[in-house]
């Protein structure tokens, strides 16, 4: 890719420059780049808010860490903000607020500030060039960190000088951008298929592969057989491709049909709270944020709700059952960093689940709390076990290795 390149420019550049696009390590540096590019434009550039994209919230903590330790940039005037999805909605309007006078303004998003949302006093913008993209990766959904698409540059150079002249700094080479793609491949052919084939028999589509051949744009054959052995594995299809009475209920969830499995075991075993509340966590997201330099008193709190499960999911379902004893929701959101709204929100899914359980007759009521559910909730190898049953085969073992000292 580089090489080329360099031929191409050689003449117009000098040879420190070159070699230095010809380093391999040239691209994966970039916290560093960025701490120093905020640092050369609050120091000579005019005033102005700095919008910074990175593609993660580890990336944003790694930065501001960075910040916060720079010789200089610990001791200029500034206001440094996170932006991302797992932030409360009051934590995330507080960077459309403008600082004092003399005081400048980072803030330090990812693409979450790419389309919906405008702010009004962005001058400057600077582009890692990369985002996290939900992959469909050996039988197992990642967010995987990739280069952006020439779209997703185009939106992002737009967040400059929305209401005034702006800047945009594009953290990577002319070589690089020569091999983005135009668009974010669709999510149809980079993603599981397991929650659309589901779909597409309980609408008595015909044959999946056959359905997916008229698609605009085809998933491969690998991704299409893997969720095939997957659903029946999980015993949603037999051998013949159709759907079993498990895979008739599971299509009917709306969530991966391995949280459905779960949530089906828990009616049988009797206990649907905290099972509900594991899958509507693994379904919708985490409750938890972490504020910029509390990531250790964050993970403290998570071990204290686990108590001594040494288990997140556990802990989750432990998190929203304190939560729903407290007169002071607020208040008790604050003190362990979590998201009030997000909670409330794992509440109604919850219900959701448990009205589709009682309409089917997987329950007496549609209480998640009812006794006559959760005569085993407290049985946390009984809620391990489930958990193991419905993720599987997504499980691993961990062994303890002894070495001697001879």
């Amino acid at each position: 890719m580089i090489e080329p390149y360099c031929e191409e420019i050689r003449g117009r550049y000098s040879a420190p420059v070159l070699r230095a696009l010809q380093n391999p390590g040239s691209e994966n540096n970039q916290n560093e780049l960025i701490v120093e590019l905020l640092y050369y434009i609050t120091s000579t550039k005019p005033n102005g808010a700095i919008l910074v994209f990175l593609p993660s919230l580890a990336q944003i903590s790694d930065v501001y860490r960075m910040i916060r330790e720079h010789r200089m940039l610990s001791q200029a005037q500034l206001v440094v903000y996170p932006l991302h999805s797992k932030l409360p909605s009051k934590d995330q309007t507080i960077v459309f607020d403008r600082p004092p006078d003399g005081v400048r303004k980072i803030i330090l998003s990812t693409n979450i500030a790419e389309t919906s949302i405008t702010i009004n006093d962005i001058v400057y913008v600077i582009n890692a060039g990369r985002h996290k993209l939900n992959m469909y990766e050996n039988g197992v959904s990642v967010l995987r960190d990739e280069w952006i698409s020439t779209s997703n540059e185009i939106q992002r150079k737009g967040r400059a000088g929305r209401v005034q002249a702006g800047v945009c700094y594009h953290l990577y080479s002319r070589a690089r951008r020569r091999t983005m793609l135009e668009n974010v491949p669709p999510e149809i052919i980079r993603v599981a298929l397991d929650e659309v084939i589901l779909q597409i028999k309980i609408l008595q589509l015909g044959d999946a592969r056959a359905f997916m051949e008229h698609l605009l744009d085809k998933p491969s054959e690998e991704v299409i057989d893997k969720s095939l052995k997957l659903l029946n594995g999980l015993n949603a299809i037999d051998n013949e491709e159709k759907l079993t009475p498990l895979g008739y209920h599971l299509a009917r969830l709306p969530m991966d049909p391995r949280t459905g499995k779960m949530i089906l075991l828990a009616s049988i075993f009797s206990c649907i709270d905290p099972i509900t509340s594991i899958a509507a966590s693994l379904t919708f997201k985490n409750a938890f944020y972490k504020p910029l330099g509390k990531e250790k008193e964050v993970d403290r709190i998570k071990r204290n709700f686990a108590n001594d499960s040494a288990s997140d999911h556990i802990m989750l379902a432990n998190v929203i059952a304190e939560w729903r004893k407290q007169s002071n929701k607020g208040g008790f959101c604050g003190k362990n960093f979590l998201n009030n709204a997000t909670l409330q929100q794992l509440t109604n899914m919850k219900g959701q689940f448990c009205e589709y359980l009682c309409r089917t007759k997987f329950m007496a009521g549609s209480q998640a709390e009812s006794k006559q559910d959760n005569l085993h909730s407290d049985n946390v190898e009984l809620l391990r076990a489930i958990v193991g049953a419905g993720l599987y085969p997504n499980v691993a073992f961990v062994r303890k290795v002894i070495r001697s000292r001879n």
